[in-house]
């Protein structure tokens, strides 16, 4: 049988927030069938079509504000695992934003793509991603042409998305952008105001603006022929690095930004390497990967190394108290305070993935969620406490803390002890839970 607190770290980590009942029901499997059926079976994201206005320029903060609804609302499914935390991790490596797109229906299409992709082929990810409309907005491609190309994706795409910093020239950068010009976007609503259908903004070739001829880039020379699809060829080059002592390949670059985001921040170079052949030899494809990351002994030894935050945090709070996401101001008094919008990084960067979620700020802004679910715990997790000969570690469970310190543990026995009112003492139980470091760290 598996260890509880090993099955609540996997589920912390693939999902957005582990259920006490699904941490009973895989602690009575052993940790290699956990892993197959969290991580080998996981299920490509079902994202739908959230309600939008569809109103040019006149409503868009509200469809934005419409679609960040719509999602976490269906991220508040406890039924959700790996799938869609992938497509949370693409999100915010391969980042859009709302406040420079500024089109909601291309922001969902972007999505939509991300889950289609969230545990696929990377390099056909990428190839849809270049000509995403929402990506070409972002990231200035709709403006870019031979005769005078947008660094702009050709640089972000080497530094951010597949290789980091330091792997590249700034010739390089100028190659891929002459690789990456001549498209453009129609279809534009003619009047504002007017409502629209966003599927009617799409990205164009024009050939006309394209480059033909050679590309010495990353060291491979490439002929452009000005088709369409040439820019594939700027993509496969970045992939066909070959691994040697100083070059750092896409295969290191994505396993490592992986390992950091599930694991810790601090990989071995061996574990890397290791990971990085596994994604070469699967021809870029995703699920291996995660397949072997999630069976290394350094995921079992990595609790608390990781900083939890605040999409999870709000999820986990408001499953862990029992209540109702509606009864939560989750955008303005939580996402909005502490940075982390979704669908509006604050860069093309991304959201940080260091202790800065763990700040002062950030403590006050989940205290401030967690007052909220004090006052809206769920009934029958209350009336559960309320009859346990131990509501500290129910509490500590019911927020996925299975691992509690002494420390942790002795706290909340004595503040308990202060309440004589069975209901009072269980909220104020879950409110210290979701404010103990085990929830911080997870």
């Amino acid at each position: 049988m598996a260890n509880p607190a090993d099955v609540a770290l996997i589920l912390s980590r693939t999902s957005f927030f582990p259920t006490q009942a699904r941490v009973q029901e895989l602690s009575a499997m052993d940790w290699n069938q956990v892993v197959a059926m969290v991580v080998d079976q996981a299920a490509r994201p079902q994202v739908g079509v959230p309600p939008l206005k569809n109103i040019y320029l006149s409503s868009e903060f509200d469809d934005y504000i419409a679609f960040t609804n719509f999602e976490i609302q269906r991220l508040a499914d406890p039924s959700l695992g790996l799938g869609d935390r992938m497509l949370w991790f693409w999100h915010g490596l391969l980042t859009s934003s709302w406040d420079k797109v500024f089109e909601t229906g291309l922001l969902v299409r972007q999505h939509q793509l991300l889950a289609k992709y969230a545990l696929g082929n990377f390099r056909h990810l990428m190839y849809q991603l270049t000509v995403d409309a929402a990506m070409v907005f972002y990231l200035d491609l709709a403006f870019s042409r031979a005769t005078a190309p947008n660094e702009n994706y050709a640089r972000e795409v080497m530094e951010l998305f597949m290789l980091g910093r330091g792997n590249y020239t700034q010739d390089d950068v100028k190659a891929a952008a002459l690789g990456f010009a001549g498209f453009t976007i129609s279809g534009y609503p003619q009047t504002g105001g007017a409502t629209y259908n966003p599927d009617n903004l799409q990205v164009q070739f024009d050939g006309s603006g394209a480059y033909a001829g050679p590309l010495n880039y990353l060291g491979q020379s490439l002929q452009m022929d000005g088709g369409r699809t040439q820019y594939q060829k700027i993509i496969d080059a970045i992939l066909n690095l070959s691994p040697s002592p100083g070059v750092y390949t896409c295969a290191e670059y994505i396993v490592t930004r992986l390992f950091r985001y599930f694991v810790h921040s601090d990989p071995d170079p061996a574990t890397i390497t290791s990971l990085a052949t596994t994604f070469r030899n699967s021809n870029y494809e995703i699920l291996p990967v995660l397949s072997a990351l999630f069976r290394l002994p350094d995921f079992l030894t990595s609790r608390g190394a990781r900083a939890r935050q605040p999409m999870e945090t709000i999820l986990l709070i408001v499953a862990g108290f029992g209540a109702r996401l509606s009864n939560f101001d989750f955008f303005w008094s939580y996402l909005f305070v502490t940075g982390q919008q979704p669908f509006n990084p604050p860069n093309v960067a991304g959201w940080p993935l260091d202790d800065r979620w763990l700040s002062a700020s950030q403590v006050l802004a989940r205290a401030n969620m967690a007052s909220t679910g004090y006052n809206g715990a769920g009934k029958k997790l209350i009336k559960q406490l309320r009859k346990s000969k131990d509501p500290v570690t129910l509490a500590l469970n019911a927020m996925s803390i299975y691992n509690a310190s002494d420390a942790t543990i002795a706290v909340m026995t004595q503040a308990a002890a202060t309440q004589s009112d069975p209901q009072a003492r269980g909220r104020l139980l879950l409110t210290l839970a979701a404010l103990s470091p085990e929830f911080a760290l997870s």
